[in-house]
């Protein structure tokens, strides 16, 4: 009784360390994905600043209230 239990146990442990990795790797390329995003909307705001520093300024002030 007490083998099967164990044996139980751990076929479980094995299938939780398998999905635990598997989902490990998903929120990590879930971050990479964000990351890259943010990196081009920061670029993309600093490029709009530049351009058109009046229209994003107002842009800007919008947003904040």
């Amino acid at each position: 009784m007490l083998g099967n239990c164990c044996i139980l146990a751990e076929k479980r442990l094995e299938k939780a360390k398998k999905e635990f990795a598997s989902n490990k790797e998903q929120i990590l390329q879930a971050k990479q994905d964000l990351d890259f995003i943010f990196r081009k909307i920061f670029n993309l705001k600093k490029i709009l600043a530049k351009e058109y520093p009046k229209e994003y300024e107002e842009e800007v002030g919008r947003g904040k209230e």
